[in-house]
């Protein structure tokens, strides 16, 4: 099964706000041999939720490490979940 098939079982989880789940198909996918990287965004989301912001970005940066100029879902991706969060206390200094 690919990455981003677990991704978005874990997203569905998520909306179902059945956080284990979620958490354990994340987990399942970064074993995935392609797109793998997608379930970074998902565990980043639950970080957010939980409140660690910085294990988000952490997460978020490793979703994107490999990603090229032309490649946009990872970044949609990553802005929903910041939408997404129940507990929007999101501060970030530049």
């Amino acid at each position: 099964m690919k990455g981003k098939n677990y991704f978005i079982l874990g997203n569905l989880y998520l909306t179902e706000k059945v956080e284990d789940s979620a958490t354990w198909a994340y987990q399942k996918g970064l074993t995935a041999k392609i797109n793998a990287h997608f379930n970074n965004i998902g565990l980043g989301q639950i970080a957010l939720q939980d409140g660690n912001n910085g294990d988000a970005e952490g997460k978020f940066a490793l979703a994107l490490t490999n990603t090229k100029k032309k490649d946009y879902e990872e970044l949609l991706y990553i802005g929903r979940a910041y939408l997404n969060p129940e507990k929007t206390e999101l501060q970030k200094s530049h």
